[in-house]
């Protein structure tokens, strides 16, 4: 096989944004030159060699993966070739410090507050890009973009995403319940237009005209436009970027805690949802009716997309009261440090629970703002 017509062929079927492809395309050919006539009967210890020519860490990492993602390619023409770029040999970069920083908790509560009330172009489509790249961990912008609708995998219990790997591979990675009902929310939304897609098939994020979105700026510009929109976070410019969102831990955890009920379950019927205050002296207390629900058994999963579904909405109104300057109410805080704010925004979040009742009044579950559900009476003993 010719190795650059392999490195051509890989490069063309990969979905890469344009640096990372001007990168790829590079370092291969800085090793194919390296390795010369012995390209296809390279060692490890080769590409540890080759790979260790460069002084930074990133760089080395770099090299190794552009090399395994080219080997990986080659296999896929000739099963028999081996992969001399070990996955071991690329140095850990997960603890240096990233390009964009990531974001802290009270910035990630205000951005999310911001995707659920942007009211922009394609509003619905700006809220599951952010959700996705928020809530699925390392889901990078271009990976984001990459995905199809039929991407998204429903399976006995869970939602998983088919995502492409920078390698070329693809990954299952299992998604929160929050980002699901955030792309579901979309899909009613979604822009089409043959032979770019369909109703069934195509992009799963797409532009006015049915295309697949530009992973390099498109993901970013969004994004900011949202972040302007929330007056604590206009100030924050060119901080919001695809990689930082990437690098922030995800709001929506998925483990539920040990004893969790099984999620095919029937748990009850819930009748409305209402938001739990936290007393220091009375414990949890309701703090208002909130949302009424038809009279229908729940399972154990349906009831926790519901309450996760609903956490955000519910709190943010009550956010709204304590710290809305432009909106005088009888709790109105004003502060102009706006450090101090956002922090006392996310104190805010975290002091409210979403419980749903039954018609009896009798508590069935509740959800904190970090997505771990708590069990009412009836949970087996």
């Amino acid at each position: 096989m010719d190795p650059y017509e392999v490195l051509r062929d890989w490069l063309e079927h990969t979905p890469l944004v344009q640096r990372t492809r001007q990168d790829y395309d590079t370092e291969v050919r800085e090793w194919i030159g390296y390795a010369g006539e012995h390209v296809w009967a390279a060692q490890p210890v080769d590409v540890a060699r080759w790979a260790g020519q460069a002084r930074a860490t990133r760089s080395r990492a770099r090299r190794v993966s552009s090399v395994r993602g080219f080997y990986t390619h080659a296999q896929t023409l000739n099963p028999t070739q081996h992969n001399p770029a070990l996955h071991s040999l690329r140095p850990n970069v997960t603890e240096l410090p990233p390009g964009r920083p990531p974001l802290d908790p009270p910035t990630v509560a205000l951005l999310v507050t911001a995707l659920d009330r942007y009211t922009g172009p394609q509003a619905q489509r700006a809220r599951a890009l952010g959700y996705l790249i928020l809530g699925i961990p390392h889901l990078r912008a271009h990976q984001a973009v990459a995905l199809d609708l039929t991407d998204l995998v429903r399976e006995q219990h869970r939602h998983t995403l088919n995502t492409t790997l920078k390698t070329g591979g693809r990954r299952l990675i299992e998604a929160p319940p929050a980002v699901v009902l955030a792309v579901h929310d979309y899909l009613p939304h979604r822009k089409t237009r043959p032979p770019h897609s369909t109703t069934e098939a195509g992009p799963l994020l797409t532009s006015n005209t049915g295309r697949r979105l530009d992973g390099h700026t498109t993901p970013t510009a969004i994004l900011r436009a949202v972040a302007a929109t929330h007056p604590l976070l206009a100030g924050l410019g060119r901080a919001i970027t695809s990689d930082a969102l990437a690098a922030t831990p995800s709001p929506w955890p998925l483990a539920q805690p040990a004893g969790a009920l099984p999620d095919d379950r029937i748990i009850g019927t819930p009748t409305r949802l209402v938001l739990h205050e936290h007393d220091h002296y009375r414990g949890w207390q309701e703090a208002g009716h909130l949302v009424e629900l038809p009279a229908t058994p729940h399972t154990h999963r349906q009831l926790r997309e519901l309450l996760t579904a609903h956490l955000t909405y519910l709190t943010d109104e009550v956010a709204d009261i304590w710290f809305d300057e432009n909106k005088p109410a009888p709790h109105t805080r004003t502060f102009q440090n706006s450090a101090r704010l956002q922090a006392e925004h996310h104190a805010l979040l975290a002091g409210y629970q979403v419980a749903a009742h039954d018609a009896d009044g009798t508590l069935l579950a509740r959800i904190d703002h970090q997505g771990r559900i708590h069990h009412g009476p009836f949970e087996a003993p």
